[in-house]
């Protein structure tokens, strides 16, 4: 019989290694003092408590405000979703997490586009990517499809969003901002989130192109703000039967001043910079040749890291802000919420790094019969990732399924969306 002894070697730093004994019998079996398996132990209770507090904590049913009748009656007979537990996925439910790996692992379903080229009162342009559904019908309700800052047409959530307006028997339409979507800027002109021209532009067209069809917009982000803001602004007169608005922003001021933080500004605030100063970098020389002066100098903005440098050197030049703070104000919709006349169900997790918790306005949403707001505890930004394997489908595309029934179907919209 041997005798020999473990001792801490290379894991020895490790907080559940323990020393142990390992006796050798004479016929090649091995035994241990009982101490080999603390380790194992250990795990398993790392395990378990990750376990616990996954289930007591991570799992929780959304909430949802909601003050008007109809829309209640809407969201629960279409809703269920809404009123079941959401399970993050289990490894990856940290708000950063949950908003980079969408990105990173969602699968890119697939989705054929017609395009049309959409030329603007000033000159410019934009693309309309219209869904090739496999319904062709003309009564089919239009869907728009607004997608996040550098958001487009071909971005794997954008696809997704798609398809899931097809599913609900919609005619999705992809609204591809200047510059976005390999579409060419033609004028100096770029776009920001409190600006409505271009959207009004592409609603117009739609509602031309389909005279006798609901139309209802989906934005994602700044899709969300331009979306809300239009509401307000045309109040009853508004074109769209109804609104999708899916981790928008309530206070930019305060979403600024977030993103300027560790770890927002190393894992978006640099990377949506840089998309947008790329942007405006690669179309300049073709508006030189057209335009003899800018209303922006290229070389600063080109010197930024940050979105605020962007807005700074950029979006309120072209759109007439004297300064930063005044344009943040001006893109917080929460104050405008009270103007909405027409169904709005937004969907936000009250995690979500861009707006976090504390912007979010429950009053403002309870305040207005013609609104809903629906926020889960987990979710990143429009990241909402379930499943273990999260390749495909997120929660927030079964959430819009429902919520587009629900907008399609309910008696609230009258007869223009049955």
């Amino acid at each position: 019989m041997t005798v020999s002894h473990e001792s801490g070697d290379a894991w020895s730093w490790l907080p559940f290694y323990t020393e142990y004994t390992i006796i050798e019998a004479s016929d090649g079996t091995t035994l241990n003092d009982g101490k080999a398996a603390s380790y194992r132990l250990w795990w398993i209770g790392m395990l378990v408590v990750y376990a616990i507090y996954y289930c007591t904590i991570v799992i929780t049913k959304p909430k949802v405000v909601c003050s008007g009748k109809k829309l209640k009656e809407a969201i629960a007979e279409h809703c269920p979703i809404f009123f079941e537990c959401y399970w993050p996925t289990i490894w990856a439910f940290n708000n950063h997490l949950m908003t980079v790996l969408r990105a990173r692992l969602q699968h890119s379903p697939k989705a054929q586009y017609k395009r049309h080229m959409l030329r603007l009162y000033d000159g410019g342009q934009l693309a309309l990517d219209w869904l090739k559904v496999d319904r062709d019908d003309i009564t089919l309700p239009v869907l728009v499809i607004l997608p996040g800052l550098t958001g487009s047409s071909q971005d794997n959530y954008v696809r997704y969003l798609a398809k899931d307006g097809e599913s609900q028997g919609f005619r999705p339409v992809v609204f591809n901002q200047r510059g976005n979507g390999g579409v060419e800027m033609l004028t100096p002109r770029t776009y920001n989130a409190t600006n409505t021209e271009d959207l009004c532009e592409v609603i117009s067209h739609v509602r031309s192109s389909y005279p006798d069809v609901p139309i209802v917009g989906l934005g994602v982000s700044l899709g969300a703000v331009l979306l809300t803001r239009y509401l307000a602004e045309t109040g009853d007169k508004s074109e769209l039967a109804g609104v999708m608005a899916i981790s928008s922003l309530w206070d930019a001021v305060a979403s600024n001043d977030g993103m300027k933080q560790f770890p927002s500004r190393q894992l978006y605030n640099w990377f949506l910079s840089h998309k947008m100063r790329s942007m405006v970098e690669r179309n300049v020389p073709r508006i030189l040749s057209k335009f003899q002066t800018l209303p922006y100098d290229i070389n600063e903005i080109l010197k930024g890291s940050v979105i605020s440098d962007y807005d700074q050197s950029c979006t309120i030049k072209v759109f007439g802000y004297p300064n930063n703070t005044e344009y943040y104000e001006d893109v917080s919709n929460k104050h405008r919420l009270c103007l909405v006349k027409k169904p709005m169900i937004c969907i936000q997790a009250e995690d979500d790094p861009f707006a976090p918790h504390h912007t979010l306005p429950y009053t403002n949403f309870e305040e207005n019969e013609n609104t809903v707001l629906v926020t889960t505890s987990r979710g990143g930004h429009f990241g909402f990732l379930e499943g273990f394997f999260p390749f495909g489908m997120t929660w927030m595309n079964r959430a819009v399924q429902q919520s587009l029934s629900a907008l399609k179907h309910t008696n609230y919209l009258g007869n223009t969306c049955k």
